[in-house]
């Protein structure tokens, strides 16, 4: 990957939380000019801020806040676009910025040449997407890997960027990358993007405020698959079993009434999750009983599922990550499955334009439902209560658990309505389960 001829780098969007920082610190790095671009007024983005501060002291970096446009660009420029930045094909600055003759790119393609580049084109790289379980996944073939002896990079969609860590690697090393379809909208140009193990768990509605559309959102999510280089393995769930992939690859199909007893994780959906791990580890030449130890040992991800207490008799659950209406049905499920019968659950949020019935079809069956942020009333058209709040709907719901009970945050969309992300939404969640323990 040659840098030479670029002078400048401008990153459009640094974000409340970080996910522009180490992009920026290894630009910067790598002797640009960086400008960051971010339509939040410094006082909001003083966590991420405070990731560059050095280099903003040393002039190597210009912060240009409180816009949401770029810079006039030209040849010597690269820029970064956020992949929270939706429908970027609309967007007439960042097709100026291309037309201009800048490079316009992104941070998992920058990781992905960088990763080309230091082990070659043939390394074990492992891809992983779908609309549910795939950060899950993820780990688990981290964690699978690494109970054989790999050296194992985890990153993209889960966790921070992995590019100030490409030094270290070597050809032993595996890099694991969870993509969103975000990503792969912007890695489908991407030549070097060729993975060994490509892993699509499912396919459900989901962002089309990005996509635009469902169609649009599926075609990015299908990239993934057709990306696997000949004589590497797609591993597909079920309902993705039938998708094309490339010519030379082989096809790897993951059965629902496959089994995974003796897992850390509870649910049939982690079960198809450890699978689909397994299957990944094994792709890559693993002892499958080695891996297989590591990946039933995993203890899940925070708020995934995350136990959070007991309070008041009940088990407290708190499922952020749950921003589908399919993942809180199966979080839902999956308590079931492990012996509650009573679940109290709070669902709602920013409202993503999907259909939430899947989520009301649940009522019926609920110990009790409250519904939270935009789409609270939605959530409960048929049955529940519209809380509004977290807090209040915990709060409503206190009075009516019972000994034994499970209350379970699994809002099926997203937190932006009233939260920074998932990740504060179910900090806030767990908070109140430890209140509520007092």
């Amino acid at each position: 990957m040659d840098l030479r001829e670029k002078k400048r780098a401008v990153v459009l969007g640094l974000g409340a939380f970080g996910g522009g920082v180490g992009v920026t610190r290894w630009l910067a790095g790598q002797g640009l000019d960086v400008v960051v671009v971010d339509q939040l007024p410094a006082e909001k983005l003083q966590r991420s801020i405070a990731g560059i501060a050095d280099l903003a002291a040393a002039g190597r970096v210009r912060l240009d806040l409180g816009r949401d446009d770029l810079p006039p660009c030209g040849p010597g420029d690269l820029v970064v676009i956020n992949p929270a930045v939706r429908t970027p094909w609309l967007r007439t600055d960042i097709t100026a910025a291309r037309n201009s003759g800048a490079w316009v790119t992104t941070e998992i393609e920058l990781t992905v040449r960088a990763v080309a580049h230091r082990i070659g084109e043939q390394a074990d790289l492992v891809a992983i997407t779908g609309s549910m379980g795939k950060s899950t996944t993820t780990a688990m073939i981290g964690a699978g890997l690494k109970a054989t002896g790999r050296r194992a990079w985890i990153g993209g969609n889960l966790g921070g960027s992995l590019l100030g860590q490409v030094g270290e690697m070597d050809p032993a090393s595996a890099v694991v990358l969870e993509i969103s379809s975000a990503m792969l909208w912007w890695l489908e140009a991407c030549e070097v993007f060729r993975p060994r193990v490509g892993v699509v768990t499912n396919c459900a509605p989901n962002h089309v405020d990005w996509h635009g559309t469902l169609q649009g959102y599926q075609r990015c999510k299908q990239i993934l698959p057709m990306r696997v280089r000949a004589g590497g393995t797609a591993v597909l769930g079920e309902n993705v079993g039938n998708w094309s992939i490339t010519d030379g690859a082989r096809r790897v199909v993951v059965s629902g009434a496959q089994r995974m007893p003796g897992l850390a994780t509870p649910g049939r959906h982690n079960e198809m999750n450890a699978a689909c791990a397994l299957a990944a580890c094994v792709a890559l030449g693993c002892d499958a009983a080695g891996a297989l130890s590591g990946i039933a040992a995993f203890p899940g991800l925070p708020h995934r599922l995350q136990f959070v207490g007991t309070a008041r008799g009940a088990r407290w659950y708190n499922d952020s990550k749950a921003t589908t209406p399919e993942a809180t049905v199966l979080a839902v499920r999956a308590l079931r499955e492990a012996g509650m019968d009573r679940i109290h659950l709070i669902a709602g949020g920013y409202d993503k334009k999907v259909s939430l019935a899947a989520i009301t079809a649940l009522a019926g069956e609920l110990a009790s439902l409250a519904g939270i942020g935009a789409t609270g009333e939605a959530v409960c058209a048929s049955r529940g209560q519209v809380c509004g709040t977290l807090d209040r709907a915990v709060e409503w719901i206190g009075p009516r658990v019972r000994q034994g009970d499970a209350v379970l945050l699994s809002p099926g969309c997203a937190s932006w309505d009233q939260f920074a992300n998932f990740e504060e939404r179910g900090q806030r969640f767990a908070d109140l389960a430890r209140e509520a323990a007092r």
